[in-house]
């Protein structure tokens, strides 16, 4: 979406979602995040994609968007269906028969949701869509559904991925593991180092205002264009060693885009999920071990793992 609509939606949630509001959510994200994993006490293994990410972020966005803790799973699995439509396992109908027989029934979920926004008001991220004016009109029911799906989809499936991506290469570079371990300080940093390494989602496509050369080439205006982030985050000119994990880099990097009004709306949210997923399962499992060889989603888009199995004590 293009200004000056687009300035003006973004504007709606912007105050929610600033560093300073998002960090009085931390109690309750910490909250969530402990009851979901004492739930794996006592256990050897679980998959760590299913059984700790997956209810963590979900419970998450789903808290901020206003939905019952028996929804989580139902929209989780509708919008991991959503956005894995290339993967037969998440969506072995294919994109078609998705769009025709899977969205219809989420309109409907939402509109459900809408109306008893509109009936009962609410402080709740969905009611905020629902009672929206734009120079002096209301959001259309297909731009509030438009809204709920993007949050709901940023929200479940960005920080599970990267969390995932992060879990996984620390156990397969133990010597960067031990460090979090030494110095819970070093996670804010390893959390960037994760998103450089492994942002959720692969591209983005944005088209050109005017005519440029970029790099010596030639873009006119009207072309579209590939922001493709895994290949940015890894240039030789701007990071040393680029393909090493290294949880002291910090870096600056590129996965919730590269600044402007389409930077991304969630990045302090989903800095915090990271940090408190990394920091107590770092914790609480310290000898955490892979169990099995992990799948990828098969997605040119989303860029994250099916499923991670551990073994939670090594």
């Amino acid at each position: 979406m293009d200004p000056p609509k687009h300035d003006r939606i973004k504007a709606l949630f912007q105050r929610a979602f600033t560093p300073k509001a998002i960090a009085q959510h931390e109690p309750a994200i910490r909250e969530i995040t402990d009851r979901v994993m004492k739930g794996l006490e006592g256990r050897e293994t679980c998959d760590l994609v299913t059984e700790v990410a997956q209810p963590v972020v979900a419970r998450v966005i789903g808290s901020f968007m206003g939905l019952d803790p028996e929804d989580d799973r139902p929209w989780a699995e509708s919008i991991n269906t959503l956005l894995g439509f290339g993967d037969p396992d998440l969506n072995p109908k294919g994109l078609e028969q998705l769009v025709a027989e899977d969205i219809p029934p989420m309109y409907e979920k939402c509109m459900k949701l809408v109306a008893d926004r509109r009936a009962n008001p609410t402080e709740d991220m969905l009611s905020v869509l629902v009672f929206a004016e734009i120079d002096g009109d209301s959001l259309t029911d297909d731009e509030i559904f438009a809204g709920f799906v993007l949050l709901m989809a940023a929200g479940n499936d960005s920080t599970k991925a990267t969390y995932t991506s992060t879990m996984k290469v620390l156990m397969e570079n133990p010597d960067q593991r031990r460090l979090l371990i030494d110095d819970p300080s070093l996670v804010p940093s390893a959390v960037e180092e994760a998103l450089r390494m492994f942002p959720a989602f692969a591209h983005f496509r944005r088209t050109a205002t005017r005519d440029t050369v970029l790099a010596g080439q030639q873009i006119k205006r009207g072309d579209k264009v590939a922001l493709w982030y895994p290949s940015s985050n890894r240039d030789e000119d701007v990071y040393e060693d680029p393909h090493r994990f290294d949880v002291t880099r910090n870096p600056e990097h590129q996965a919730f885009g590269a600044g402007g009004r389409h930077f991304c709306l969630g990045t302090a949210l989903a800095r915090l999920e990271l940090k408190i997923l990394v920091e107590e399962t770092v914790r609480r499992f310290p000898n955490m071990t892979l169990a099995g060889e992990p799948t990828w989603v098969l997605s040119q888009f989303s860029s994250q793992l099916k499923t991670l199995p551990v073994r939670l004590h090594g």
